[in-house]
């Protein structure tokens, strides 16, 4: 039998499973890099107005993407959670340039 001490086994197991959160992240992530952008949705699905593509609810949830106030948007579905697309907030953009001069 292998005489490795436990703090080892720990040590390898909290690694592999940091690894597990990040790669699942980083999935995450890169679904929403891919999102189309709100003319590319409308066109593809042949809708007027922003809908669920799933289950055809018009409540949105919109987060922004590094952080709350960023002006890249991501809007998902508010009943199924599906992610739709994504679009850039002008307004948010105006405001971060004002404050950053």
């Amino acid at each position: 039998m292998l005489n490795i001490p436990l703090p080892i086994y720990v040590a390898f197991f909290f690694f592999l499973g940091s690894m597990l959160l990040l790669e699942l992240h980083m999935r995450y992530r890169r679904k929403q890099e891919s999102l189309p952008l709100l003319d590319e949705f409308l066109s593809n699905h042949a809708l007027q107005k922003p809908v669920c593509s799933e289950c055809g609810s018009e409540h949105m949830h919109e987060i922004g993407f590094l952080h709350s106030d960023d002006p890249k948007r991501i809007v998902s579905c508010g009943q199924c959670k599906t992610l739709l697309y994504r679009y850039e907030c002008t307004e948010l953009a105006a405001k971060e340039a004002q404050e950053a001069a």
